[in-house]
């Protein structure tokens, strides 16, 4: 057990925030001495003086007995984000189709809620404690009891970035975004095949995302294992390749542009229907547009793994837009 006593004079600042939102008996009793703590526990506080602007708010996370097999993500935000039926993102909310997976629910709005993160190393050090942006991430998954959760660093919340070699050996310890992943089609099953299978990947070349399991706590309420995993966007192509987002085409299912513009996929798959890629001279110009060994080890890693949602879906394909740039292929899902 530990005491924790704060140094501001307006004790009853003090909120203890549980999943359902409630408060100690008393604020009154935990005014002017220390706060016994002896189970895992959230505490937010925030300083106030007549005349003067709030103070910035602090939030910490205290946890007893976790093994520490597993990195430890604590986040903390007021509960009527999470659970309150107008603006709770990991709820149904009023406006839900009934049916799976309840189109019009909260959890498929593009919803934004701030919330504070700590990341706690498998040795008990706190390497990542910030103010970030939360929302609900992925498709039909997000009508799972346990969510995707994006993670989100933003200039507004205080850092533009996250900090930490979250995925050793890796090599980058800058992330704009984290996904805390529910395992996907895998949630009921092993949880992790997604993650291995990405590992599988690495000897191949294929871009892919790092890849390690966490145990989450959801405002010190425990929350389950979550697969951490990087976001493939222009971010993810600027930390693994170098390549700004004002320098790449990206695009997603076939026509949906994240970064640049169609155009240069577009001809290249107007040239590929329109000629005979038997004649080598065609074939030769193909590889100018596009890495056909990186398609062809994609191409058998997806039906290795026998990715039912491919090629259907489940694409993302981007190239520098330079003059040899030619076009690649992100692994996911």
């Amino acid at each position: 057990p530990v005491a924790v006593t704060l140094g501001s004079s307006n004790q009853d600042a003090l909120i203890r925030y549980t999943r359902d939102g409630s408060e100690p008996d008393s604020l009154d009793a935990l005014a002017g001495g220390p706060i016994p703590i002896a189970a895992n526990t959230v505490l937010r506080a925030r300083g106030f003086e007549d005349g003067l602007l709030p103070g910035p708010i602090l939030s910490l996370s205290w946890f007893f007995g976790e093994e520490r097999e597993l990195p430890l993500i604590s986040l903390v935000t007021d509960p009527d984000h999470l659970w309150d039926d107008d603006q709770g993102i990991y709820v149904l909310g009023d406006f839900y189709n009934p049916d799976y997976p309840h189109y019009g629910a909260n959890f498929w709005q593009p919803w934004e809620r701030p919330a504070h993160l700590e990341f706690y190393e498998t040795d008990g050090s706190l390497v990542i404690a910030q103010d970030i942006g939360i929302r609900i991430h992925g498709g039909y998954t997000r009508a799972l009891p346990q969510k995707s959760l994006r993670l989100i660093a933003r200039n507004g919340y205080g850092e533009g970035s996250m900090d930490h070699e979250v995925f050793p050996g890796l090599d980058i310890d800058e992330f704009k975004y984290l996904v805390l992943r529910n395992a996907g089609n895998d949630w009921s099953r092993a949880h992790c095949r997604d993650g291995l299978m990405q590992r599988i990947a690495h000897a191949s070349g294929v871009d892919h995302q790092g890849y390690r399991p966490a145990a989450l706590f959801l405002n010190g309420e425990y929350w389950g294992v979550h697969n951490l995993r990087e976001r493939l966007d222009p971010d993810y192509i600027e930390s693994h390749k170098g390549f700004g987002e004002d320098e790449i085409d990206l695009i997603k299912e076939y026509d949906f542009v994240m970064a640049g513009d169609e155009l240069h996929y577009e001809a290249m798959m107007e040239f590929i229907e329109t000629n005979d890629l038997a004649d080598p001279a065609v074939f030769a110009a193909v590889q100018g547009m596009m890495d056909t060994d990186d398609f062809l080890a994609y191409c058998a890693l997806e039906v290795l793994f026998a990715n039912y949602d491919w090629p259907g879906g489940n694409i993302k394909t981007w190239r520098p837009r330079n003059a040899g740039g030619i076009w690649r292929w992100l692994l996911y899902d």
